[in-house]
């Protein structure tokens, strides 16, 4: 497995645990602690329990350097447990990094004996009793209860944990390019499969037979349904703009009639064009589709782009 194809395919929420490894010696009391003790016996069994997959940084598959997917794990995982015992300078960096990406859903933790630093005198750790190479069944039945009231907690207000999030307040957390180009396409694709629905539109308008007023309009139409089939969108564009700045300049060839019908194909035909860019296609015909309003549509297609279900009339099946 590559190093961008960090943990695994598994679609549940996913738990990322910073912690050392095996038994550290703890150089401000002289202590050895079984941190693996501590991640199976206080940890795994609890972030599981919630439902959520629990990755700790030994258990990634990669090749090459663990950096990358390790990284990403900071960046993308939907919770990180931090366990700072003994001091450990990998988790101390580690969990800076999740701060720096995430304002939320950090939880710290830590043997009792820990002596806080000074820069994390703003930061709530959750402390347990480790007695170096054991961990008494009390404790360990205590602290569970403690961290699943606390990811419960974490997972359902969302407040912000991030002390760097918290004193900058306007700073905005970062997210992958794949993360936001893969949002971009939803959105598109939400468009085009509307654009099916809006298309039997089309078939009734182009059977109508015009008045000689009406003409013109009708032949924009007919020419703009054909660019799109020809994949010919920004032509399609203009066709389409043409058509609806005719429709609203006479109002008495049946503006009420095409309006919504020729805004659903602009709408179609801009996202579509791809121009300057999909990002920007996309704002742009979102903007021409506010026009429709359609939070408040019953029409189908227009219920489809705002992902809102049709409502039926009473009388119609």
């Amino acid at each position: 497995m590559s190093n961008d194809q960090a943990g695994t395919s598994s679609d549940r929420q996913r738990c990322f645990v910073v912690m050392g490894f095996g038994v550290k010696t703890d150089y401000a009391t002289g202590r050895k602690l079984d941190l693996d003790k501590s991640y199976r016996l206080l940890i795994k069994p609890v972030v599981e329990g919630k439902g959520l997959e629990c990755i700790r940084a030994d258990e990634i598959r990669h090749s090459g350097t663990i950096d990358v997917p390790m990284y990403q794990e900071l960046l993308t995982a939907d919770v990180v447990v931090a366990d700072l015992s003994t001091a450990n300078p990998n988790a101390l960096y580690e969990l800076g990094v999740r701060h720096a990406l995430r304002p939320r859903t950090t939880i710290v933790i830590s043997e009792n004996k820990l002596p806080y630093p000074f820069d994390l005198n703003h930061v709530l750790i959750t402390s347990y009793t480790h007695l170096g190479d054991a961990i008494d069944y009390d404790e360990v039945m205590r602290f569970r209860d403690v961290l699943g009231n606390t990811l419960a907690a974490v997972l359902q207000n969302q407040q912000i944990d991030s002390p760097i999030y918290t004193f900058l307040n306007q700073l905005a957390p970062p997210s992958l390019g794949a993360q936001a180009a893969q949002a971009v396409t939803q959105a598109g694709q939400a468009l085009e499969q509307a654009g099916q629905a809006i298309a039997e539109l089309a078939t009734n308008v182009q059977t109508l037979e015009p008045a000689p007023k009406d003409a013109t309009l009708a032949m924009l139409i007919e020419q703009g349904e054909q660019a799109i089939k020809n994949d010919q969108f920004p032509a399609a564009k203009a066709l389409f703009m043409a058509a609806l700045q005719l429709c609203q300049g006479k109002p008495d060839i049946g503006a009420i009639t095409h309006d919504p019908y020729l805004i659903q194909r602009l709408v179609l035909a801009t996202y579509k064009a791809r121009q300057p860019d999909e990002l920007a296609a996309l704002k742009e015909a979102l903007q021409i589709l506010d026009k429709l309003a359609p939070q408040d549509s019953n029409d189908r297609a227009r219920s489809q782009l705002s992902g809102r279900p049709v409502k039926r009339e009473e009388g119609h099946s």
